[in-house]
């Protein structure tokens, strides 16, 4: 990424970098054993409590959360408004365009 110019993400970082770095910053000065065992639990807690929102999601019949069910309705509704349509038969091996 350092010889992208700015053009194609104009970022030196990431953000699952900059989260280990600021994990890392807490552990700074400790015994390696004591951060590796602070890296484990945070990583434990992080699947836990990624765990209970799914387990919630699912419990209250949601299979995605609200930003992303949003727009992936977002996108179903504007993908009906394409009236050009393709089909394709597999035992044919025949396509069929279709223009509105």
């Amino acid at each position: 990424m350092y010889k992208d110019g700015g053009r194609r993400w104009g970022v030196m970082t990431t953000n699952v970098s900059e989260s280990y770095n600021g994990l890392l910053k807490k552990a700074r000065g400790l015994p390696v054993t004591a951060m590796v065992r602070m890296t484990f639990k945070a990583l434990v807690d992080r699947f836990v409590e990624r765990n209970n929102l799914a387990i919630a999601l699912l419990q209250s019949n949601m299979s995605w959360p609200l930003a992303i069910d949003k727009k992936f309705n977002d996108y179903y509704q504007r993908a009906q408004g394409h009236t050009d349509m393709m089909t394709y038969n597999t035992g044919d091996g025949v396509f069929s365009y279709f223009c509105s």
